[in-house]
């Protein structure tokens, strides 16, 4: 692989990622005004759990995916592209294969609830199937684009994604309603048109391995059966805790609650979405040979994700009670909630860090109890304060959970010796390399922008 400048190509592709997200809130806020206008308290709560059991499922479709992704890219660093090519086919047919029968089931399989449920739950149900067969195609293409480090059309998706669907929306909104069933068609619909700005881009990238000879046997099973398979068991876990706790909110206070607890925990994902991480996963693995490198990217990265969460937290802060109170009055009591919630930012962001660099360094076991600790945990505050303080112990746990099991990767890394270490004279001081970083990001920076410029006076 060509060498390349890891700060250039971090800027470039956090700056496309940031430009590309302004443009996909944008449209989100416009959808999310849309649906949260059109549906009720209980209806925007049932959404969420029929969203739940089909994210449950989607889950599936990613297992396994980070290992693979990493290794795929350490291979492309280290010039071994046939290998990477190897790796990509088979996980790229298993996802394929597993998006046919999700599809299957649940289209073929919504007529089981035809004598307790509704019509109308019967075809929304087959509705959903649909989504399976566009979030294959959408995950594989995206996978190859990122991993080429294209990341402009990697990072435009979403958006486009969400533009098509507020047109969907808002035709519906004009000359008929919104209901749970439009609401699933604009989600097909946006994600089906959506796809297709992605085969250029993704037929680019693929041919680059033209020729490129690959190795007998299953490199997947291979990868599956050393440290890959403590990444599937943690996923497993993490993702069908996560899908079990909306659920857990509607038993022990109200389906209200669930819709409430959202729209707090929304919207700090999506000032969390702000923050320039996108882009770690596919460039530090390139950088795991670098001692020095490496070792860089790990401190500044935790200093200044620190320092920007820190940032965005404050005009989150600022903005949320203005956003909600003016515009989802009905969502009001939200915004406790989301005061605890985003000032667990700073622990969000840092963790964000540590937990790509442990990936890289294939830390997968590790990376299993992390998961197993964090699940008991969070189920433990669900199970015991929402009966106790009710909706509160939601906006607790998201604070508490984090925060123990940040302060138990720090003594992981601590003591383990690995390749990556706390340099804390650095990380808690501002010297001349902080100065020289600065100036290179800025340098860099107005240089990315000056070349966008140019580029659309052309046009």
């Amino acid at each position: 692989m060509k060498t390349f400048s890891f700060k250039e190509r971090f800027i470039g592709g956090e700056s496309q990622y940031a430009f590309w997200n302004i443009i996909s809130k944008g449209a989100g806020f416009s959808n999310t005004f849309l649906i949260l206008t059109s549906l009720t308290l209980y209806q925007y709560g049932v959404f969420q759990l029929l969203l739940s059991v089909y994210s449950a499922f989607t889950d599936l479709l990613s297992v396994g995916g980070g290992v693979v992704n990493n290794d795929i890219s350490r291979h492309i660093g280290a010039g071994e592209e046939g290998k990477a090519k190897k790796i990509y086919k088979e996980y790229a047919v298993m996802r394929i294969v597993a998006g046919i029968l999700l599809w299957a089931g649940f289209f073929f399989g919504a007529d089981l609830f035809a004598e307790r449920y509704s019509v109308e739950f019967v075809r929304e149900v087959r509705l959903i199937s649909f989504l399976f067969l566009t979030e294959v195609v959408f995950t594989s293409m995206r996978t190859l684009i990122s991993l080429r480090m294209n990341f402009a059309a990697a990072a435009s998706r979403s958006a486009i994604y969400k533009a098509f669907q507020f047109f969907i929306l808002l035709y519906f909104f004009v000359f008929s309603e919104i209901g749970l069933r439009e609401l699933f068609l604009s989600m097909i619909i946006g994600s089906s048109l959506s796809l297709l700005f992605l085969i250029s881009p993704f037929m680019r990238s693929y041919r680059i391995w033209k020729g490129e000879k690959t190795e007998k046997g299953f490199a997947i099973l291979r990868l599956f059966k050393s440290y890959g398979k403590w990444e599937v068991f943690s996923q497993v876990g993490s993702k069908t805790t996560s899908r079990i706790k909306p659920w857990l909110i509607k038993i022990f206070i109200s389906t209200e609650a669930v819709a409430i607890f959202t729209v707090a925990n929304s919207a700090v994902g999506a000032v969390k979405d702000m923050l320039p991480f996108k882009t770690l996963n596919v460039l530090i693995p390139l950088r795991v040979q670098d001692n020095n490198s490496f070792q860089r990217i790990f401190t500044y990265g935790m200093k200044y994700m620190a320092l920007l969460s820190i940032i965005f937290m404050i005009g989150g802060m600022v903005l949320a009670p203005i956003v909600i109170t003016f515009i989802f009055p009905q969502y009001i009591e939200s915004l406790p909630l989301f005061f605890l919630i985003i000032s667990a930012l700073p622990i969000m962001a840092v963790s964000i860090v540590v937990v790509s660099f442990l990936i890289t360094l294939r830390k997968q076991k590790f990376l299993f109890l992390h998961s197993v600790i964090r699940n008991v945990l969070g189920l433990s505050f669900y199970l015991i304060l929402l009966p106790a303080i009710g909706i509160w112990g939601l906006a607790l746990e998201r604070f508490v959970t984090p925060l123990i099991v940040l302060i138990i990767s720090f003594f992981y890394i601590k003591k383990l010796g690995l390749q990556i270490r706390f340099e804390n004279r650095k990380l808690f001081t501002f010297g001349k390399e902080d100065r020289d970083f600065v100036k290179d990001i800025f340098k860099i920076f107005k240089k990315s922008t000056m070349a966008k410029i140019s580029k659309l006076k052309l046009s």
